[in-house]
């Protein structure tokens, strides 16, 4: 940038990331080394008292802060051009904290849409996986039945792939309450279909032997 008496002086622009007052300390410093005008003993209080020292560095801070602080100062601050130094600090400062606000609002705004967009898909991710809502049984399995339960704990071929057979006490949509062992191991089997358990026909069915139905497995 150039000074009002023609004398090149370091570019001393405001970063994105730097606070008003840290600029002004920083800008003050290069100013007062390249500028050739003594510095007063102390700032002015009134437009009145602006020596040409001031003058400069006030304009320079003007036109080397961030744009929309000093736009908003220029717009907002009467009489910004003759006024102290004190008086366009204190504005940017305000301006600054403004503008922090809504930087951080909309921050939140763009922290929620994103997390709103990922829950929306988790959502439709799990949606697709789970098995379609429906008023129908999960499974034909009545109170009475004979089934076998498919062994998860399986671990080597040679191992029982089915455990039971066990009998149906009492059974809901996705549900078979059985007579495992007389509840010894909770009773209760989750159904999915007919993945969980198989069906033994009942001795007086055709075929329907258990130790028959027990061999095929």
């Amino acid at each position: 940038m150039k000074a009002a008496d023609g004398l090149s002086k370091p570019a001393c622009k405001q970063r994105d990331d730097e606070p008003v007052a840290d600029f002004l300390v920083r800008l003050t410093r290069v100013h007062t080394d390249h500028c050739g005008i003594d510095a007063p003993a102390q700032r002015a209080v009134g437009p009145g008292e602006v020596g040409a020292w001031e003058a400069h560095l006030r304009n320079s801070f003007l036109m080397n802060m961030r744009k929309d602080i000093s736009d908003l100062i220029r717009k907002n601050c009467i009489g910004y051009s003759r006024a102290p130094l004190s008086t366009i600090e204190e504005h940017a400062k305000h301006h600054e904290t403004i503008l922090g606000k809504k930087d951080a609002k909309r921050e939140r705004q763009r922290a929620d849409t994103t997390h709103q967009a990922m829950l929306t898909m988790l959502r439709t991710q799990v949606k697709a996986v789970l098995p379609e809502v429906t008023d129908k049984p999960l499974h034909t399995h009545q109170p009475g039945d004979w089934v076998l339960i498919k062994d998860f704990r399986r671990k080597r071929w040679s191992q029982p792939r089915w455990r039971g057979p066990f009998q149906v006490l009492l059974t809901t949509q996705n549900r078979m309450a059985l007579d495992m062992l007389l509840a010894k191991e909770g009773g209760v089997c989750s159904m999915m279909g007919d993945h969980c358990c198989t069906y033994i026909p009942p001795s007086d069915a055709p075929g329907g032997n258990i130790s028959m139905a027990l061999d095929h497995m």
